[in-house]
């Protein structure tokens, strides 16, 4: 089987040695332009800021005993996300419904409540999306996410056409439990855990690392997985298969991980629209990689997997002001360089940084204050910015989420468009 990696370059997904479960198994186990910027040094990282990204390395996770089949795949990820045959739209009137324990019952009911408060927000993102970003010029490019961990709904809902989708994190990728090995007894525990990492999704649309850590330690589940897929299918989008991957610096390539390394960094997964499910396979990416001057050199394999880009799109939030300091400069580099749309809250790249020879900027929503912990990275500049031109934005983003609402730059590189997105066509 082949498919389109995010370098254009041919993935060759290794068959394994596989499982075929049933959805009815499944259920008895539960009871048991390449143009370089000049970015100057900058103010290096508060104290206040002790514990955050830069303060933890990336992590790594054991390769799984097997992979799930497609079917399993799927059953699996619609039941962590709290998607069941009760509720299942599929389920027809008059047709008999699978028995569930209780267990798997109320983590549907749950995952139903916190996807209540999730929803809205994104549906206002994915309207914005269409009218703003309505024309830009490569809207299936390959969209990077850092510091977002695993959000791939967010992703999903602003950049909707992305071929592929890279997400950066610190935690490790991780593995799905093999059904069973799910334990009857501590399985309320576990999915409570992970229900807990989308506390701060729900009310801020953002995770938090902390809630994450503790959603994926300690229990069934040790990595970010299950998170990424509880995204996917709430996203309308169906898993298909599950790999790990490497870069391999002979090839240049992303390649399915060899057989004899057993710790994986990263994960890919490949999925399709629920709504046109023989429709073209897309993928996203989960990287365990410290962005940091300390885990991201000049020759470094992730940094050489985004140069190698054809187009690439960036979006950003709750970054935690880490591209304003020093320690993050060989990153904050490579984005200005290698990227042709920027679209982020005032915790990404610092506006000065956007040179209007090389950038077009607009303005959304509102910015009049950052959060006590993060004074120091306040922006005279965007702020005069954002006074000057600026749109209503629908929604809540950001580290605004709990203020003012927060609000959005967008920067489009000069010359790759032949209008600005978001503005009206010439008539």
């Amino acid at each position: 089987m082949k498919s389109q990696g995010p370098s254009g370059s041919p993935l060759h997904h290794t068959t394994r040695g596989i499982l075929a479960l049933s959805f009815a198994v499944g259920l008895l186990l539960t009871g048991c332009p390449k143009n370089t910027e000049t970015a100057e040094e900058s103010e290096p990282l508060p104290e206040a800021q002790r514990g955050s990204f830069s303060e933890k390395e990336a992590e790594t996770s054991e390769r799984p005993e097997r992979s799930l089949d497609p079917t399993s795949l799927k059953n699996m990820s619609e039941l962590l996300a709290g998607i069941v045959p009760a509720n299942d739209p599929t389920v027809q009137d008059g047709e008999e419904v699978p028995a569930l324990d209780p267990v798997w019952q109320e983590h549907a009911r749950v995952m139903d409540e916190i996807w209540q408060g999730i929803e809205p927000r994104h549906e206002l993102m994915s309207g914005w999306s269409e009218e703003t970003l309505a024309e830009l010029p490569d809207p299936d490019a390959t969209l990077l996410y850092p510091f977002g961990g695993p959000d791939l709904v967010t992703a999903l809902s602003f950049f909707p056409d992305a071929r592929s989708y890279l997400l950066v994190g610190l935690e490790a990728p991780g593995r799905l439990p093999l059904p069973e090995k799910f334990s009857g007894t501590a399985l309320a525990d576990d999915l409570a855990k992970l229900r807990g990492a989308f506390g701060s999704m729900a009310q801020s649309g953002y995770f938090v690392r902390t809630q994450i850590d503790r959603g994926v330690t300690d229990g069934a589940f040790d990595g970010v997985l299950p998170i990424l897929l509880i995204c996917l299918v709430r996203g309308d989008q169906v898993p298909v298969a599950v790999e790990y991957v490497s870069f391999d610096r002979d090839t240049q390539e992303l390649r399915s991980l060899p057989s004899e390394q057993t710790k994986a960094s990263a994960v890919r997964v490949l999925f399709r629209s629920r709504s046109g499910e023989q429709g073209a396979t897309r993928s996203v990416y989960y990287f365990a990689q410290d962005l940091s001057n300390r885990g991201l050199h000049a020759d470094d394999p992730f940094a050489e997997l985004l140069r190698r880009q054809e187009s690439l799109n960036v979006y950003m939030k709750a970054a935690e002001y880490l591209l304003h300091t020093s320690d993050f400069l060989q990153f904050r580099k490579i984005l200005l360089s290698e990227s042709q749309l920027i679209l982020q809250d005032d915790s990404g790249v610092p506006i000065r940084h956007f040179t209007s020879n090389r950038w077009q900027l607009r303005f959304y929503g509102s910015y009049t204050d950052v959060l006590a912990a993060y004074k120091p990275f306040y922006q005279e500049d965007l702020a005069a910015a954002f006074a000057k031109q600026t749109t209503p934005l629908p929604f809540r983003i950001g580290y605004g989420a709990s203020g003012d609402g927060g609000g959005m730059i967008l920067a489009t590189r000069n010359g790759e468009a032949s209008s600005t997105p978001g503005s009206p066509p010439e008539r």
